[in-house]
């Protein structure tokens, strides 16, 4: 899944007219405004949309609200009698599969594209014989 970069940062300079170009206070209001565009609006943005918009890139966080989404709930399992959850990278390939699930038509040239996108490392090919 290819997820696009975006540049958050906002210019407020155009907002001020040609005719108050000598209107310090304005400017200065201005000035003030911008920098805590590029110190906090950008920077908010510019993190939400790392940690929780971006499964690829999502922390335990943002996994939850993937989970939440799809109604997929971070899985439980016993290992020699001690509880463990799914690590976050164990959940995110949950998570990925659901997605695809949610897409999927059926055929086998879309299983292969589930396989490769899931499972880039292996080679796993379905082959579609007609006799079914």
């Amino acid at each position: 899944m290819k997820v696009a970069n975006f540049d958050f940062s906002c210019d407020l300079s155009p907002v001020i007219l040609w005719q108050y170009n000598d209107a310090e206070r304005l400017k200065a209001i201005v000035k003030n405004q911008q920098a805590f565009m590029d110190g906090n609006v950008r920077d908010f943005f510019t993190d939400f949309n790392r940690d929780v918009l971006n499964i690829e890139t999502a922390n335990a966080f943002g996994l939850g609200v993937w989970g939440a989404l799809l109604q997929v709930p971070r899985p439980v399992y016993d290992d020699g009698g001690v509880q463990k959850e799914f690590t976050d990278e164990q959940y995110r390939l949950l998570l990925r599969a659901r997605i695809y699930l949610l897409t999927f038509d059926g055929s086998a040239r879309a299983l292969n594209e589930f396989f490769h996108i899931l499972f880039p490392d292996l080679i796993v090919t379905v082959k579609d014989s007609g006799d079914m």
